[in-house]
């Protein structure tokens, strides 16, 4: 993960950023990143077990996490597939 003190950028392209308080949420003690971060991480491959993560994810995602994750495929993988579905 790319990430200074206050902000996360995205590996593959920096204009996809977000405040390093803004990229994890905590369940029983514990950080995990948030499921459209790692979307955007798994978008590239569109693997199999990525589609499937992506299918099982995407009706758990609130208005913002779809609303975010559309905008950094727009901008990091333009015609992405899952844009269609977002």
């Amino acid at each position: 993960m790319d990430a200074t003190s206050s902000t996360w950028i995205y590996k593959r392209d920096a204009r996809v950023s977000r405040p390093t308080e803004d990229i994890l949420w905590n369940r029983d003690g514990i950080n995990y990143l948030l499921p459209e971060i790692q979307l955007l991480h798994k978008a590239p491959g569109l693997r199999p077990k990525d589609q499937a993560d992506f299918e099982a994810c995407l009706p758990l995602l609130n208005a913002a996490g779809r609303r975010w994750l559309r905008s950094a495929l727009d901008v990091a993988h333009p015609g992405h597939p899952w844009l269609n579905e977002l």
